[in-house]
C-alpha cells in the first residue's frame, strides 16, 4: 500500500514537471518543441516520462460559451466543441478576479460570443502516445467587452503608487 501510494505521489510529481517544462518558455513568448530527459526511475527502472516530447503552439478561437465550470471552458465553434483548461484566477483591467465573480457579475455569461488565445500544449512518449492541453491565456467576450488574461502574461501594477501628490499651502 505504502509502495503504490509512493508511486502516484512519484507519477503526480512527473506530470508537474512536464506541465512546467511546456509552460515557462510559454509565457516567455516561445513556442517551441522541448525534449525533457529522464532519470533512471525508480529501482533502475524509467518512468513513464522519460524522453517526452512536448510541442506548444499558439492558437485562437473564436465561438459562442456553451459550458463554464471551475477549470474548464467550452466553446461552441464552426468546428464543433473545444475544451480549454481556464484559470481559476483571471485578471481583469490589473486587478485579480475569480472566475466565479466574473460569472455572478454577469461580465461573462453562457450563449456570449467569445474569443480566446490559448497555448496547445503535446506531450508525446516514446511509445507514440499523445495527449494534449488547450489552456487560456486571455478570453475576450464580445457581448460584454470583457477583456480577461491570465496572470502569468499580464502586468500587475506595483502596490505602491508611482507618483506621490504634493499639496502646497
Amino acid at each position: 500500500m505504502v509502495r503504490k501510494s509512493l508511486l502516484v505521489g512519484v507519477a503526480l510529481g512527473a506530470v508537474g514537471v512536464l506541465m512546467i517544462a511546456a509552460l515557462l518558455p510559454a509565457m516567455a513568448g516561445y513556442a517551441e518543441t522541448v525534449f525533457v530527459h529522464g532519470g533512471r526511475g525508480f529501482g533502475g527502472r524509467g518512468g513513464w516520462w522519460r524522453n517526452a516530447t512536448v510541442t506548444q503552439e499558439q492558437v485562437q478561437y473564436t465561438g459562442t460559451l456553451s459550458d463554464l465550470d471551475l477549470g474548464l471552458m467550452v466553446l461552441s465553434t464552426q468546428q464543433g466543441e473545444v475544451k480549454l483548461s481556464v484559470p481559476n484566477v483571471l485578471v481583469v483591467e490589473n486587478r485579480f478576479v475569480s472566475l466565479v465573480k466574473l460569472v455572478f457579475d454577469g461580465k461573462l455569461r453562457k450563449g456570449d460570443r467569445i474569443e480566446v488565445d490559448a497555448l496547445r500544449v503535446t506531450v508525446t512518449l516514446p511509445n507514440g502516445s499523445s495527449r494534449t492541453s488547450v489552456i487560456v491565456q486571455q478570453i475576450r467576450d464580445l457581448d460584454t467587452g470583457l477583456v480577461a488574461s491570465s496572470w502569468g502574461g499580464a502586468r500587475v501594477p506595483p502596490s505602491t503608487p508611482s507618483t506621490q501628490q504634493q499639496t502646497t499651502a
